[in-house]
């Protein structure tokens, strides 16, 4: 059985499923795309784009439809002053993830305010050595890859000895592989799996009878 001296985390639809924040939440945020749109997406295009942002980060989501302008930048302000009102909840495998060996981090992407709210929310903020969130103009891909070496580094990881789990083959699994990690696609309700990823697992308790229990 091999050991890994880190586990690096996704959040969203990894620990905490995204489809429970109501879409009450977010409509500032929708609302903003479709007010600004003025004929940039067809009507599918732009409803494909809605549907993605309880998927992605809005910065993917713009990049991926060619949101005009106008339409990312007010949609950025209303992220801005989104509230959670209700308390959220982890996935019901969280509690195994405690029990996982190795150093935990979590690394998620999105605007910072948003998803620190989320953590603080879900009452997760203690259980690893580090939080680090992707919020800039780079892509999840290229942010979390910068992010995930800034761990191997300053923790004097091997990163074969690093395992990255999340449900995101073009974000935290690209990233995890472009680096030579450990990557293991958590499939999730809804998550297609890649095979992008060296492994798959249903749950966190199923990764941890596979690969940490001594058999």
């Amino acid at each position: 059985m091999k050991k890994f001296d880190a586990i690096i985390y996704d959040l969203d639809d990894t620990i905490f499923p995204t489809g429970t924040i109501t879409k009450e939440v977010v409509k500032p945020v929708l609302e903003a795309i479709v007010n600004h749109n003025n004929g940039t997406l067809t009507e599918d295009k732009l409803q494909n784009a809605l549907e993605d942002c309880y998927r992605h980060s809005l910065r993917d989501v713009a990049m991926l439809y060619g949101f005009n302008a106008k339409m990312y930048g007010e949609a950025v302000k209303a992220f801005s002053a989104l509230k959670i009102d209700y308390p959220l909840q982890t996935y019901p495998d969280y509690p195994y993830l405690k029990q996982i060996p190795g150093l935990r981090f979590l690394v998620t992407s999105g605007y910072t305010g948003f998803q620190q709210l989320k953590i603080s929310n879900l009452g997760i903020d203690k259980d690893f050595q580090e939080i680090l969130i992707h919020d800039n103009e780079k892509s999840s891909f290229l942010g979390k890859a910068e992010l995930f070496l800034q761990i191997q580094e300053k923790y004097k990881l091997k990163a074969e000895n690093v395992m990255v789990i999340g449900d995101n083959p073009v974000s935290e699994i690209a990233a995890g592989n472009h680096l030579g990690m450990v990557t293991v696609q958590v499939l999730r309700s809804g998550v297609i799996k890649d095979e992008t990823a060296k492994y798959h697992i249903a749950d966190f308790n199923k990764l941890l009878l596979d690969h940490f229990t001594d058999k």
